[in-house]
Formats: structure tokens, C-alpha cells, sequence
């Protein structure tokens, strides 16, 4: 879809705008974005054109001391190839949707650029490393190790070594801090998890934090979000479930398990 990386560099120029500008909050246009203003977008995409869509940008309104606190935006195809339009929207909190839209009924919402099943995987690995010793496999040979990051790796499927020697896997960075037990297990962990580059591979942030019970299983997951140019913190907002493939039945990213079950 054309528009995809636009709605990207879009996100991140309105909230570069936001963090350069705490007086004032988000932009009260597109054009402020533009030539005629920090330059942070095109031309073309300051005046809500990209090639047969059309782009709307609506800011919130203004507080008290003139702060813009929210905001808007959305692409709808003008000249539809087919009797369904495509439509493109995001707001302050920079997650990105699409749907099909017919003429009768507006088309199920898809929710794009985020990490979903990697961060799964990424979890999941966390909550294997809660010992001292593991098995891992190299090619048809499998062998112990005590390197928790060695096993981490190669639990995460031979991903990519970034900066930081953080793991990097499909446009986002991984990098776990474990709290350790006098024994040497694990107590809880986080993980910061960002994209590779901010406003190319994706916009939102994600601070993942686990704790084990003092036998190893899980006991509560957490994962906060923000869409900002920086690291995730507990202050940010809970994730949405299904950004982090997490069951959407939780209605946020947070999850505490009774035994062997998550909570009701």
C-alpha cells in the first residue's frame, strides 16, 4: 500500500513537532510540517496528497494556556480501484490503522507497523531464561550453556547482533535487563523494545516488564507504550493486547496468571 511509510514519516513529524515544542503540543497543521515550516515534510504530503488519497489532518482542541493535546489523521482513497476504498487513520498515539471500507458499511480496522508475534517470541524467551542453565542448538547439535544472553539468542531464532549488542528482529531492537535471585534465577525481567528507526521501520515504543513466582512461572506481564522518539517507561500508557499478541480478552497489556492460568 503506497501510503503506508507516508502515514509513518507522518507520525513522526507531528510528534517531533510535539517534543520540539512542549509550549504548544502537536502542530494546528500540516503545513507548519512543510516547506514553509520546519521542513519536515514534503511538499506534497503537507498539502494532504498522495497520489489518489487524500489527507486529512484535524488537531484537538486547544487547552486553557493554548496546548494541543490531541490530534487526527486520516487517508481516504479518492478514485477507489474497486467498490471498496481504502481508508488510513492515527491519532496521538501514533498507532496506525487501515481498513476496506464498502459503500454500505465501514470494513474491519487492521493495526499496522507493530511487533505482534516477535514479541511474543521475545517474551516467551524471557520466561525460559528464569534459570542458570540452558540447552540451546546449533544447527543438528544441541549443548548447555550458562550465558543467559547466549541463550537468549538463540532462543530468539539467530537473530541480528544491533547496537548495544541488542537482539534486532523485524524493524525493532530487543534488549532484556534480568533482576536476579541470591540462587542466580531469575526474579523478573524487562525489556525495552524500540524500533530500528524511529519513523522508517515504526513509531511506538514498548517497555515489557515480567516477574516469576519463586518457583519460575510467570506471575505478572506488563508491556507500556509510547510513541515518542525514546524509551518507554512504566508512566507510559498500557500497550494495546493484540499490538504485543497478547489476548485482546485483557483489553490492555496486562496480565497476571493464578496458577498455571491467566486471571479472570
Amino acid at each position: 500500500m503506497v501510503l503506508k511509510a507516508d502515514f509513518l514519516t507522518y507520525g513522526k513529524c507531528i510528534q517531533d513537532f510535539a517534543r520540539a515544542h512542549p509550549d504548544k503540543g502537536f502542530p494546528e497543521s500540516l503545513e507548519s510540517l512543510g516547506p514553509e515550516g520546519n521542513a519536515c515534510l514534503s511538499d506534497e504530503l503537507s498539502k494532504g496528497i498522495k497520489g489518489e488519497f487524500r489527507i486529512q489532518y484535524t488537531p484537538g482542541a486547544r487547552s486553557g494556556n493554548g496546548f494541543v493535546e490531541t490530534y487526527n489523521i486520516s487517508a481516504i482513497e479518492s478514485v477507489p480501484k474497486s467498490d471498496q476504498r481504502t481508508t488510513m487513520y492515527s491519532d496521538e498515539s501514533a498507532r496506525i490503522w487501515f481498513r476496506y471500507d464498502s459503500p454500505s458499511q465501514s470494513g474491519h480496522p487492521y493495526l499496522i507497523y507493530f511487533p505482534a508475534t516477535a514479541f511474543s517470541t521475545a517474551e516467551n524467551c524471557a520466561w525460559q531464561a528464569y534459570g542458570r542453565v540452558w540447552i540451546i542448538s546449533e544447527g543438528t547439535q544441541e549443548r548447555k550453556t550458562t550465558d543467559r544472553n547466549e541463550f537468549l539468542k538463540n532462543c530468539f531464532g539467530f537473530p541480528e547482533w544491533g547496537e548495544r549488542r541488542v537482539l534486532v528482529a523485524f524493524g525493532y531492537s530487543y534488549e532484556y535487563r534480568f533482576s536476579l535471585q541470591p540462587s542466580g534465577n531469575a526474579a523478573g525481567f524487562e525489556i525495552d523494545v524500540r524500533p530500528t528507526t524511529y519513523g522508517v521501520s515504526a513509531l511506538r515504543s514498548y517497555l515489557a516488564i515480567g516477574t516469576f513466582t519463586d518457583d519460575g512461572k510467570p506471575l505478572r506481564f506488563t508491556v507500556h507504550a509510547t510513541p515518542q522518539d525514546r524509551l518507554a517507561t512504566e508512566a507510559d500508557p498500557l500497550a494495546l493486547p493484540q499490538e504485543v499478541d497478547m489476548p485482546i480478552k485483557l483489553q490492555a497489556a496486562d496480565a497476571q496468571w493464578c496458577g498455571d492460568r491467566l486471571c479472570e
